[in-house]
């Protein structure tokens, strides 16, 4: 897998995800706005500003979104298959 992941975000915002411990990334943003939440179908969704929304058991690239959670002091953390 590799150190960062650059996401499609829209309006020129740099929304990407860096590596912080094996499979397990930070997601990093240029804006502080991020919408998190459940979808009605159940799964866990994170929406940084200027997207794209992240949802659990959707694809990045080639992996596949296993968890959203949150690290006090890290941030928000996506885990990927």
């Amino acid at each position: 897998m590799s150190k960062i992941i650059k996401l499609k975000a829209r309006y020129g915002v740099d929304n990407h995800l860096e590596q912080y411990q094996g499979n397990t990334y930070i997601l990093k943003t240029d804006s502080p706005y991020i919408r998190t939440g459940v979808s009605n179908t159940g799964k866990e969704f994170v929406d940084p500003s200027g997207g794209p929304i992240l949802i659990v058991g959707e694809k990045i690239g080639e992996e596949t979104i296993a968890s959203i959670g949150f690290i006090k002091d890290v941030g928000t953390v996506i885990t990927l298959e």
